[in-house]
């Protein structure tokens, strides 16, 4: 498959917070689909919870999950 995918990353002032954000396009059957999605990584003061929130806008619908990781 021919895929082609463009990122950006960024830093909130606070520094516990990165921002990715992802445009993927692909052909398939002779259409064009574009994909786009957004990951935030967010780590709490203490350093001791990361939290994973990510969203992402398909041909079938948007998709979001929630991940959350204790130390």
């Amino acid at each position: 498959m021919n895929r082609e995918a463009r990122s950006t990353v960024t830093w909130t002032g606070n520094g516990r917070t990165l921002t990715f954000q992802t445009s993927q396009t692909f052909e398939r059957g002779g259409q064009t689909t574009e994909m786009k999605g957004t990951d935030v990584w967010s780590l709490t003061a203490d350093g001791k919870t990361l939290t994973i929130e990510s969203s992402r806008t398909t041909p079938q619908g948007e998709m979001k999950t929630r991940l959350v990781y204790d130390k």
